[in-house]
């Protein structure tokens, strides 16, 4: 498949997983990166050619999403944490995956949170399952690659999506979803003590989908202000 098509399938697979009110775009990581902001290039002046790369799909999608939902261009800098600091009054989040990217956005007075997560499906060897799955997971992963990537994606969309609120890094066993594949939902079942307790709180009404294309799994997550 071409790459404009290849864009195309990610985007148009996106917007059927995004609820309302929450934008995207969705972009190939360019061979050369070229900044579109000058203070942009300054904070990644030590990284990788690569790292360049992702970055400038990233801000470049990130902003993209942010213009449909009616925000102006504008430098899109790292916090002490290194999450990108988003405009006033806009929540957005970004993922790259093995030469694409993808970003999200919407405005904070309709969403708390917001996380995506962009992940080949045949990459984890089964170490990696063991550390990715909750034991309470196995029985619908099976050591399957494909399930298996998928748990990996939503729990990295979480992650994403919690951290600029809670600060919390958590571990893969942390939490434990359900997964109804014919409604492309996963529900949070467990999670653990390592969170905070209003996030524990909140678990439930942390709403998740996901959908497979090609040898890719997407997945999203948000929570809105209305629950």
């Amino acid at each position: 498949m071409s790459d404009p098509d290849y864009t195309s399938l990610l985007s148009s697979t996106l917007q059927d997983l995004l609820p309302a009110g929450v934008h995207r775009s969705a972009c190939r990581i360019p061979e050369e990166p070229s900044f579109e902001f000058e203070v942009e290039e300054q904070t990644m002046c030590t990284a990788g050619d690569y790292r360049k790369r992702e970055f400038v799909a990233g801000r470049g999608c990130a902003r993209s999403a942010l213009a449909q939902a009616g925000f102006s261009r504008a430098a899109i800098l790292p916090d002490e944490y290194g999450v990108p600091v988003w405009p006033e009054d806009a929540l957005a989040a970004i993922s790259h995956s093995r030469g694409y990217c993808a970003a999200i956005a919407c405005r904070s007075a309709d969403y708390r949170a917001l996380g995506l997560d962009l992940e080949k499906t045949n990459r984890l060897s089964a170490s990696a399952i063991a550390r990715t799955v909750h034991p309470n997971e196995q029985g619908y992963v099976r050591n399957d690659q494909k399930r298996a990537s998928l748990i990996f994606c939503a729990k990295e969309a979480f992650f994403k999506a919690q951290f600029p609120l809670w600060h919390t890094h958590g571990n893969f066993h942390d939490l434990e979803f359900a997964v109804d594949e014919k409604t492309g939902l996963l529900t949070i079942q467990n999670i653990s003590v390592r969170f905070p307790e209003d996030l524990r709180a909140l678990s439930s009404k942390i709403r998740f989908r996901f959908s497979y294309f090609n040898d890719f799994v997407v997945s999203v997550c948000w929570l809105a202000r209305s629950d």
